[in-house]
Order: structure tokens, then sequence, then C-alpha cells
């Protein structure tokens, strides 16, 4: 490729889905990805460690109670407002899942033993 893309109009309404992948086979999209240079395109749009500011002052605030079992920080940085959130019922629920996810690899690894 010549010189670097500034744009490229997509007509969602015109593609179409043919020889899908199966779930896992990233290799096509990572090879478009590569091709267009996408990460170079993004390195130079987006800001570098955002997410390190909004951690490090996050530390340093204190949780407020908005609801019996949620806690928010807010605060403002660079002409942006971070909400950082917890609360008991998501991580409830994000435990939930592991749970359910450590149950279906090792239903998977069974059916993998060899049979005696």
């Amino acid at each position: 490729m010549g010189d670097a893309l500034d744009g490229a109009q997509v007509k969602l309404a015109q593609m179409e889905l043919r020889r899908p992948r199966g779930f896992g086979n990233d290799g096509p999209g990572c090879e478009l990805w590569r091709q267009l240079r996408l990460c170079e395109f993004w390195e130079e749009r987006l800001s570098e460690g955002r997410e390190e500011v909004a951690r490090a002052k996050g530390l340093e605030l204190p949780w407020r109670k908005v609801r019996e079992s949620a806690e928010v920080k807010l605060f403002a940085e660079g002409g942006e407002l971070y909400i950082l959130a917890r609360s008991e019922g998501r991580r409830a629920k994000e435990q939930a899942l592991r749970r359910r996810k450590r149950v279906l690899w090792l239903w998977k690894l069974r059916d993998l033993r060899p049979l005696r």
C-alpha cells in the first residue's frame, strides 16, 4: 500500500456473509487488520495511558455509596469524566460466571480422558 488511508466508506446494507469461519478462527481477520495497518492508524489517534490515569487517580479517592449494594468513584481528568463502579451483585455475577466456566472446562477435560 502506498500512502496511508485517511478513511474508508463501508455500506453495511450491501454486505453479505459468505463462508463464515468457525469460532476462534481469527486468521483472516488478523491478516486484514495487518494489511490495513489498523494498529498504526489507532495508535496515532488514541492517547496513550488514559486507563493508567484513571487507575492511579481512582486509588486516591474514597468510594461513595449510591445504593445499598453499589459504590462509585467519580472524577474528571483531561476533559473526560471517569466513573469507577463496584457492587456486590456484579461481583457475585462475575464469580458465578467464572465458576460456570470452570465446571464446563472440567467436563470437557473429563471427556478427553482415555477410556479404561
